[in-house]
């Protein structure tokens, strides 16, 4: 079911600091277009690690 929009709390910039800027990146938009239309989220590794962190911490994701 399509979202209007995906929460991206403040805390994000500490918890994922991890990452680089492009992992970043490739994170936000992959958890964006899961929040639009459902596309599977495509990552590996760190990135991986916090989506599933992030869509665990959400009641708006399945």
């Amino acid at each position: 079911m399509p979202r209007e929009y995906v929460p991206v709390p403040i805390e994000y910039l500490a918890e994922m600091e991890p990452l680089s800027d492009e992992n970043f990146g490739r994170l936000i938009r992959a958890l964006l277009r899961y929040g639009s239309d459902g596309t599977p989220i495509d990552l590996d590794g760190d990135c991986w690690f916090y989506a599933v962190r992030v869509m665990n911490k959400d009641d708006h994701y399945p």
